[in-house]
C-alpha cells in the first residue's frame, strides 16, 4: 500500500489539486442535470405534475383489470368531452384532477398510453416470438445457418415476456439518455493519469528506477494500483451523483421490473430487471472508463514529457469521439452509456450462442484493455526502442582493438 500513497504523492498534480478540480466538475455536472431536469418538467405546472403523480400513484403496482378498466373508462369520458366541446374552461379543483378538464385529457391520454403498453406487451411479445419462430424454421430448411440462429435466439428471447408491475417509467428513459457526466469522467481521466508515467522522464528518476532492483517493477504496480483506484472512485462519483439526482427529480420506481417494462427497451434482446440493468450500465461504464484510462497510460509510457502526454491524451480522446461516429466498435462511448446498445435486439451468434451488442462491445473493449495493459509492462520494462540511447563514457584503454 505504501507504493500507492507514494506515487501519489510524486504525482506533478497536488492531490489537492485534483481534489479542487473534482469537486469544480461535480458542480458542473450538477448544473447540467438540473437544466435537463428542469427542461423535462417544462410539459406541465407544479398542479400539473402533483396531479400527475396522484393520479399515477392509484394505479402503479400489480397490474389488474379493476385499474385498467379505471383507466379506461377515465380516459373515455375526457376524450368524449373533449371531442364535443362541452367542458369549462375555467379553473375547477372540484372535478378536476388537475384543475382543468383539458390539462387531465392530457394527463390521462399519457395514462392510458402507458398502462395499454404494460397490459398488452405479453401479447405483443408472443406474437414477435411466433413470427421469429416461423422465421427460424423457414432459414432452417434452406440450410441458413446464420439467420435460423438468430430468429431461434429471438423467439427463445421473447417467449413468456410479461409485464406483472405498471409504474411510470418516463424518468428512467430520461436518466439512460444524460451522457454529459461521460467527458467530464474522461477528461478528469486525461488530467490524473497522462503524466503517470511520463513524469518518471521530466523529473529524470526513470534511469534511477531502472538500476535499482525490482525499481521499475515496484513503481509500475504503484502506478497500476493508483490508476485503478483513481478511475474507480471518479467513476463511482459521477455515477451515483447521475442516479441521485435523477432519482430524486423522478422518484424511480418499478426496480424489479424487467427493463423491457420501460417503452423506449421495448426490443431489448435482454431479459433482465431495471436494477440489473443499473449494475450492468455502471459495470460497463466502469469497463470503458478504465479500457481509456489503459490507453493514456500507455501512451504516458511511450512518451519523454508530460506536456507530450496531455497532449497526446487529448488527441486520444477525439479519437475516441470520431471512432465513436464512424465505427463504434472501436470506441470505448458506446460502453460510457450503454442504452443504444441495448435498445434494440441486436447480436451475432457466436458458435451457436447469441451474444448480444452489448456484450460484443464488452468484450472487444475488454481484450483492447487487457492487450493494452499489456503492451504498457513490457514497454515501460525494456524500454521504448524509439528513444534515443544515453551515451556512455568508455575509456579509451578499455575500448576493443
Amino acid at each position: 500500500m505504501h507504493y500507492l500513497t507514494w506515487e501519489a504523492r510524486k504525482h506533478p498534480v497536488r492531490p489537492w489539486t485534483l481534489l479542487l478540480v473534482l469537486c469544480a466538475m461535480l458542480l458542473l455536472n450538477g448544473y447540467a442535470e438540473s437544466r435537463a431536469t428542469l427542461d423535462m418538467s417544462t410539459m406541465g405546472s407544479e398542479s400539473y405534475l402533483a396531479a400527475f403523480d396522484e393520479v399515477y400513484s392509484q394505479v402503479e403496482g400489480e397490474i389488474t383489470l379493476e385499474n385498467m378498466q379505471w383507466v379506461i373508462s377515465e380516459y373515455s369520458r375526457l376524450s368524449a368531452q373533449i371531442q364535443s366541446g362541452q367542458f369549462s374552461t375555467e379553473e375547477d379543483w372540484e372535478n378536476t384532477y388537475t384543475g382543468y378538464t383539458f390539462q387531465d385529457s392530457i394527463l390521462f391520454e399519457q395514462l392510458y398510453a402507458d398502462a395499454k403498453y404494460a397490459y398488452e406487451y405479453g401479447i405483443h411479445a408472443a406474437q414477435i416470438a411466433s413470427a421469429a419462430a416461423d422465421n427460424a424454421r423457414y432459414y432452417a430448411e434452406r440450410q441458413n445457418a446464420a439467420l435460423s440462429g438468430r430468429y431461434t435466439a429471438m423467439a427463445d428471447i421473447y417467449a413468456q415476456r410479461q409485464i406483472e408491475d405498471f409504474y411510470r417509467t418516463e424518468g428512467w428513459a430520461d436518466y439512460a439518455a444524460y451522457e454529459f457526466s461521460n467527458l467530464l469522467i474522461l477528461l478528469l481521466v486525461l488530467l490524473g493519469l497522462s503524466p503517470l508515467f511520463a513524469m518518471e522522464w521530466d523529473t529524470g528518476t526513470k534511469q534511477l528506477l531502472q538500476v535499482t532492483p525490482r525499481g521499475s517493477a515496484l513503481a509500475r504496480h504503484g502506478k497500476l494500483l493508483l490508476a485503478a483506484v483513481y478511475v474507480w472512485a471518479v467513476t463511482t462519483l459521477f455515477s451515483a451523483q447521475d442516479y441521485l439526482w435523477f432519482s430524486r427529480f423522478y422518484g424511480f420506481r418499478g426496480l424489479g421490473n424487467p427493463l423491457y417494462a420501460i417503452q423506449e427497451f421495448s426490443h431489448t434482446a435482454l431479459n433482465i430487471r431495471i436494477w440489473q440493468f443499473l449494475v450492468l450500465n455502471y459495470a460497463a461504464r466502469l469497463l470503458g472508463v478504465g479500457v481509456f484510462s489503459a490507453q493514456v497510460l500507455l501512451l504516458s509510457a511511450a512518451v519523454r514529457s508530460n506536456l507530450s502526454a496531455f497532449g497526446g491524451g487529448a488527441a486520444l480522446l477525439m479519437l475516441q469521439v470520431a471512432a465513436g461516429a464512424f465505427c463504434a466498435r472501436a470506441s470505448v462511448l458506446p460502453l460510457l452509456n450503454i442504452a443504444e446498445l441495448c435498445e434494440d435486439f441486436t447480436g451475432n451468434t457466436l458458435l451457436g450462442v447469441f451474444l448480444p451488442e452489448v456484450f460484443q462491445q464488452i468484450l472487444v473493449q475488454g481484450l483492447l484493455g487487457a492487450a493494452c495493459i499489456a503492451l504498457l509492462c513490457r514497454l515501460d520494462r525494456v524500454g521504448f526502442s524509439g528513444r534515443r540511447k544515453e551515451r556512455v563514457y568508455v575509456p579509451a584503454d578499455q575500448m576493443a582493438d
